[in-house]
């Protein structure tokens, strides 16, 4: 063993390393990895969908701390989105700062392409 590389990270290497067997029942090793599989088919990944939900996660919280302070989440949240300031929105439950992690315009892109496929579908 190379004196260089710590005993422990080898184990860690080690540990990771599982053996299978592919479809064709031949013995092989791959890394463990969740997205692997073992016929190594590709993993599509849809950022789109991925950014769609964390918007409406970030827009459910928002609007609960606003109701639970009292403001009407719309007005608030349309001040913050005209304006940009991020004071129209309560700090109540980190919802400001969730907010605030979303791009404005990524935020009225959601909106706007939301209410459109729900005018289109109830029209």
């Amino acid at each position: 063993m190379n004196a260089d590389v710590p005993k422990a990270m080898v184990l860690l290497l080690v540990a990771k390393i599982q053996p299978y067997r592919s479809w064709k029942g031949s013995r092989g090793y791959k890394m463990d990895n969740k997205y692997e599989t073992e016929t190594q088919d590709t993993v599509k990944f849809d950022i789109e969908t991925e950014r769609s939900i964390l918007i409406t996660q970030t827009m459910s919280n928002v609007k609960k701390a606003l109701k639970e302070k009292g403001y009407n989440p719309v007005n608030q949240i349309v001040g913050y989105i005209m304006s940009g300031d991020p004071t129209y929105i309560t700090s109540h439950n980190d919802a400001r700062s969730q907010i605030k992690r979303l791009d404005r315009d990524e935020l009225l892109e959601e909106i706007v392409s939301y209410y459109l496929v729900q005018k289109t579908v109830n029209d």
